[in-house]
């Protein structure tokens, strides 16, 4: 498709314990804004949950990043030619009576994200700024 070339785009997911990295390398010269779509089982075997507003920090620039973490729907990353991106995501899970709660903290911005999972219903509870 126009917004990934397997021939030139390839991405894949790592999780361990509360991180998990979403890595995308661009072969191609150009910068592209890739949409990965992270299949369904992907979710189930990392025990992900879906989410509206992802935030993680793109570890080769230090920026803060935001996308859908969904499998409905294609997480979209900038990844300049010739390089790649790795996003990490800090997911910290407390679960409580079918109840979990995310802490996501947006890097140099001293801003906390908490989204609470209760069935498969994402909300944000609250959004902060320490």
């Amino acid at each position: 498709t126009e917004w990934f070339n397997p021939h030139r785009q390839y991405a894949f997911l790592r999780k361990y314990e509360n991180e998990l990295l979403l890595i995308a390398a661009n072969f191609d010269e150009s910068d592209t804004q890739v949409r990965l779509n992270i299949p369904s089982h992907a979710f189930d075997y990392f025990k992900l949950p879906t989410l509206d507003n992802a935030v993680g920090t793109e570890l080769l620039t230090g920026d803060t990043v935001q996308f859908v973490l969904s499998p409905e729907i294609p997480a979209t990353l900038h990844v300049p030619g010739y390089s790649g991106a790795i996003v990490k995501i800090k997911l910290y899970l407390s679960k409580a009576k079918n109840k979990i709660t995310i802490i996501s903290r947006i890097p140099f911005q001293d801003t906390i994200v908490i989204h609470q999972l209760i069935g498969n219903s994402p909300k944000v509870l609250s959004s902060y700024i320490r």
